[in-house]
């Protein structure tokens, strides 16, 4: 580990969590967003996860989002639970952004199988979907999943 990684990982060296609970999302609300040209509602969802692979290996001088992770894994049942509390406040907006202060195409943060029944709930009502990912999980295989998925809708 280089120099700078291992200034950073002593940042959190005695980091604790402030949440325990990975039943409850991170925050969610609504907001203005362009969409076809169009200002529209978008709904914004951030999901309590394990953390980025990249703050538990060393991280970034400059990003706090660490604060809102569990550190540790995250059943497929509480990331399932944290996605129902949100969207017992999801009001049609057709526009939807999901954060999870990591990847969201991580299969280590988010599961296939809990990303398949995120997006097949999705799918039904919004028009637009934006996910957060590093890179280097955005992967062809992912992507044409991801696709077959949408084109049942």
């Amino acid at each position: 580990m280089n120099e700078l990684a291992k200034f950073c990982k002593s940042f959190k060296k005695d980091f604790t969590p402030k949440i325990k609970d990975s039943s409850k999302p991170v925050r969610f609300w609504s907001e203005k967003d362009i969409l076809n040209g169009k200002i529209v509602d978008a709904f914004v969802i951030i999901l309590r996860t394990r953390g980025c692979s990249w703050a538990l290996r060393s991280g970034c001088s400059m990003c706090g989002y660490f604060n809102d992770s569990m550190w540790e894994k995250i059943s497929e049942t509480d990331l399932l639970k944290q996605f129902d509390t949100a969207m017992e406040n999801y009001s049609d907006e057709k526009f939807i952004k999901i954060f999870t202060s990591g990847s969201f195409l991580d299969d280590k943060e988010i599961s296939p199988n809990v990303r398949e029944k995120i997006f097949k709930r999705l799918i039904l009502n919004s028009e637009k979907l934006s996910v957060e990912s590093r890179p280097e999980y955005i992967t062809k295989e992912k992507m044409l999943k991801i696709k077959n998925i949408f084109l049942l809708k």
